[in-house]
């Protein structure tokens, strides 16, 4: 399905408000106390548009809730005096996402890409290594949860490809490519220029933003999302899912043959210890 130029161009468009409307709530929720509550409490505040969403199969209806725990959960240990086991459960919900979307794969039979979230889930450290830094003025605490570059070009890597393949609320494959381009482009964005170390708390907070707003906005057959009409197809899945798991692969040999000391705190630390 060819787009017109109008049509490229609204895509543009509107993929430059959402960068800005993602980019936003990314630096709130970074620098203010005030503005972190607010983005937190942003699910209760569109709340009856909730209440009308009717969730498209299992996957949805997991995914929804896990993510807004964890949004909930990640501003509630930011302003409190926590224990290391509630820092461990913050660091195991970012792999329990990944299992999610793998479970699925697995059920859809996309074997390939189930493949590479393995290979995701090895080069993560184990979630002992999260930690939240102390408040700064109207700056509040900051989840720091290191990760090597190789982990998180094979985490967009595998997330593009299973975006790329997920049916929509609409019941399309590839619906929301243009958007989570957009969606991963902050964090990495902040991880660059900050530390890759903040990359999993503006991961965790865009995501979780984005994903109620689509539940929100997806009511009633109502849009507000860019989409990607015509992007999706079978073989074009297949290209796709074999270069992710190829990507993957380098991020891991390399990871192996140049950086195995930074491999002890990853499942593969018995190998390189």
């Amino acid at each position: 399905m060819k787009m017109s130029s109008t049509a490229v161009f609204t895509q543009i468009y509107w993929m430059a408000i959402y960068a800005l409307v993602i980019y936003g709530a990314n630096e709130l929720t970074t620098n203010s106390k005030m503005g972190t509550v607010l983005v937190a409490l942003f699910p209760l505040l569109i709340y009856p548009l909730l209440m009308q969403t009717t969730f498209n199969g299992w996957f949805n209806f997991i995914k929804f809730f896990t993510l807004v725990f964890a949004f909930f959960y990640a501003t509630f240990l930011r302003f409190v005096v926590h224990k290391r086991w509630a820092l461990n459960l913050l660091a195991l919900l970012l792999h329990i996402n990944i299992c999610e979307a793998m479970l699925r794969d697995f059920s859809s039979g996309n074997y390939l890409n189930l493949a590479s979230g393995i290979i995701v889930l090895l080069l993560l450290y184990w979630p002992t290594k999260l930690a939240i830094s102390a408040p700064e003025g109207n700056r509040p605490a900051q989840i720091t949860y290191p990760v090597s570059w190789a982990a998180i070009i094979a985490y967009c890597a595998w997330h593009m490809c299973f975006i790329y393949g997920y049916k929509s609320g609409r019941g399309v494959q590839g619906d929301y490519v243009l958007l989570n381009v957009v969606m991963l482009a902050v964090p990495c964005l902040v991880a660059y220029f900050r530390s890759t170390s903040d990359f999993f708390q503006s991961r965790l907070y865009t995501l979780s933003f984005v994903v109620v707003l689509i539940e929100a906005t997806m009511t009633r057959n109502r849009n507000i999302w860019p989409l990607s009409p015509g992007i999706y197809s079978p073989s074009g899945y297949l290209a796709v899912s074999i270069s992710t798991l190829l990507v993957c692969c380098i991020c891991l040999g390399y990871m192996i043959f140049n950086k195995p000391k930074e491999l002890a705190d990853t499942p593969l630390g018995v190998l390189f210890k």
